[in-house]
């Protein structure tokens, strides 16, 4: 089946036979049995969970931006759809800045679980005492010459430079 990278599910190819599966040669086949060895996890992963079992004790730490609301609000509505509607872990927003009302609003309106917002201080997201800016502003500019992901972003550092610790 040749379709073009990113052609849209709606468009695609569906066989006459809905209940065959292409092998790896492209030739049509007979659907194989779900195995008990390897295949275990999804005959039994779309039942509802059990949620009175012991669990661990989390939460779902985002770090984000108010200019980035829209991209957030796709990540909670997936983790809220598939996951947490069950189970109802908090959230726990860091930001650089201070989280306006209107992105704090919009969050509270797609989960029912509890929301802290914390802020970053300066120190432990900035450089550190010890590195030159100008360094390492010039290192960030050569990442981004020779276009490695997110190698351009001052910004990108500083948030994995936070993630590690």
């Amino acid at each position: 089946m040749n379709m073009p990278a990113g052609t849209p599910p709606s468009i695609r190819y569906v066989p006459k036979f809905p209940f065959v599966e292409w092998s790896l040669s492209g030739r049509l086949q007979p659907p194989r049995k779900i195995s008990e060895k390897y295949d275990k996890v999804f005959a039994t992963g779309c039942l509802e969970p059990q949620v009175n079992a012991p669990r661990a004790n989390a939460a779902f730490v985002v770090l984000a931006r108010n200019k980035e609301l829209d991209g957030v609000i796709q990540s909670v509505k997936s983790i809220e759809r598939h996951f947490n509607r069950w189970f109802h872990y908090p959230y726990v927003f860091l930001n650089d800045g201070d989280f306006n009302q209107t992105f704090k609003d919009t969050i509270l309106n797609y989960t029912s679980s509890p929301v802290e917002w914390g802020r970053i201080p300066a120190e432990d997201w900035g450089y550190p005492d010890w590195v030159d800016p100008a360094v390492a502003k010039e290192g960030i500019a050569k990442q981004g010459d020779r276009a490695i992901m997110y190698g351009h972003m001052e910004s990108y550092h500083h948030m994995c430079r936070f993630y590690s610790g």
